[in-house]
């Protein structure tokens, strides 16, 4: 087909320019060709790929987006997905806790306190000590029963310290409403209302809370954490022996060779054995290494409380804790069970005896029976440097 091109302007051209011009009307006419276009019978040239210009400078590239921000952000948000973690599992673990306390508290005997009976306090009430009488009957759950020990735990936030201490029974006190006797009488008078009165009317030591245990609750508490690794000599292994073959076993209603030891040594004693190692007497007056005894059992039996196993907890509500009984209420109770494990881990043991050596001389009451005539000052400030100062007084 014939292609119709326009006609050329020579608008800007010589007039004797165009009259030479020579017009093709060939059907190429018009076209230029490139340089590289053959002629008729050259070789047809091969096209190469433009190469990328070399450049004496380096060229500038786009920077590249910060990434820090996104960086920071992941690890604000696992930090945060962590922290929410961990609190729904401490919720979760102390939901758990507060049940089984809240249980626990449920099967332990309330008894009211009576009217107290106080005069001048030697010492004044400090809120960063709390001192919590510990008695251990002989009651076999119908009647009161004797104090067989009498029992101080002193949780101090001054020192972070939980002090043990150990009242001798044969220190001859001032018990209200009767005459001058042996503590461990006003027990029997008038139950723990009354011993706490007396501690605090003599020694001057302020006592509010009270927890009374028998022997048959003891046993199952210590057996529940698993019992108590004690060493004793051969006199000592003999006189646990005597006991379980005359009281504990009978108690118990188990045979009355059940338990016995081989001899003396390091021994895991159970819950019967243990009882028997608090309760041997070595006088019937100043019982000095009995008291000894009675602290470091008190003494493993907390330790033992800070990871007791998973196995001691069902045991402790369902043979130990019904056996107790306290002048504490529900919500005084669960307050303390709740503190309780903080306060185990980070407080130090420590013991004290009262009276201790050198507060106390040998007498023989008008009755005749043989007692000890207390300081009470100074053993006051035994008690005070115990809970108040970093050190704590030797026995």
């Amino acid at each position: 087909m014939r292609t119709n091109y326009p006609e050329p302007d020579f608008t800007d051209y010589d007039e004797d320019e165009i009259e030479d011009y020579e017009y093709d009307y060939t059907a190429d006419a018009g076209i230029r060709r490139p340089s590289f276009q053959q002629t008729q019978g050259e070789p047809r040239p091969q096209y190469r790929r433009q190469q990328t210009p070399e450049f004496d400078y380096e060229p500038e590239r786009p920077q590249k987006k910060s990434r820090k921000r996104k960086k920071r952000r992941r690890k604000h948000s696992c930090l945060c997905r962590i922290i929410v973690t961990l609190l729904t599992t401490a919720v979760i673990l102390f939901g758990i806790y507060s049940g089984i306390v809240l249980l626990g508290i449920k099967r332990v005997r309330y008894e009211p306190t009576d009217t107290r009976n106080l005069t001048e306090s030697m010492a004044e009430p400090d809120e960063k000590v709390h001192n919590l009488l510990l008695v251990i009957t002989d009651s076999n759950g119908k009647d009161r029963g004797r104090a067989d020990a009498i029992m101080m735990i002193s949780t101090s936030k001054h020192n972070q310290t939980i002090t043990v201490s150990s009242f001798m029974p044969d220190s001859y006190v001032s018990i209200p409403s009767h005459d001058t006797d042996k503590l461990a009488a006003a027990y029997n008078y008038g139950g723990a209302t009354l011993l706490m009165d007396t501690i605090v009317n003599n020694f001057g030591i302020p006592v509010d809370d009270n927890i009374c245990i028998n022997f048959k609750s003891f046993i199952r508490l210590t057996d529940a954490l698993g019992g108590v690794k004690l060493t004793l000599t051969d006199d000592e292994a003999a006189a646990v022996n005597k006991i379980l073959k005359s009281e504990i076993n009978n108690l118990m209603s188990e045979a009355e060779s059940a338990d016995l030891l081989p001899s003396g040594g390091t021994f895991l004693l159970n819950g019967k054995q243990a009882l028997a190692y608090a309760r041997i007497r070595v006088s019937q007056t100043a019982d000095f290494i009995n008291t000894q005894r009675q602290r470091a059992v008190m003494s493993l039996i907390l330790e033992r409380l800070k990871h007791p196993s998973p196995g001691a907890v069902p045991k402790l509500l369902a043979n130990a804790l019904p056996e107790l009984s306290t002048n504490m209420s529900n919500g005084a109770l669960y307050l303390r069970a709740i503190q309780a494990p903080f306060t185990l881990y980070t407080s130090d043991m420590q013991t004290l005896r009262l009276p201790a050596d050198d507060t106390y001389t040998v007498q023989t009451a008008p009755n005749g029976q043989t007692v000890l005539a207390v300081n009470f000052e100074k053993n006051l400030d035994l008690y005070l440097t115990a809970v108040r100062e970093e050190q704590a007084p030797h026995e």
